[in-house]
């Protein structure tokens, strides 16, 4: 059995509904699809400890006002993508 490579992506945001963050990715990259199991219209309070798990330690990405934003947010919509090869 291959076991086949899984790319999820997290979006934080201030979303009543995910029809506009939905709208955004497909016009980007159509292959991923809304994970309604995961996503949540809530916020998470897990979200600042797993944006620190994956920061570039040596050279930061994340800046100030962008913690800010992740401490705020108000949703998660996490998309799925399995590659086909």
């Amino acid at each position: 059995m291959i076991i086949q490579p899984r790319h999820v992506i997290c979006v934080l945001g201030q979303w009543n509904d995910f029809s506009s963050v939905q709208s955004m990715i497909d016009s980007v990259s159509p292959e991923f699809t809304l994970d309604l199991e995961y996503s949540q219209l809530e916020p998470d309070n897990r979200m600042k400890d797993s944006f620190e798990a994956s920061l570039d330690r040596n050279n930061p990405t994340i800046m100030g006002d962008e913690w800010r934003m992740i401490d705020s947010h108000s949703a998660v919509a996490y998309r799925n993508w399995r590659s086909n090869k």
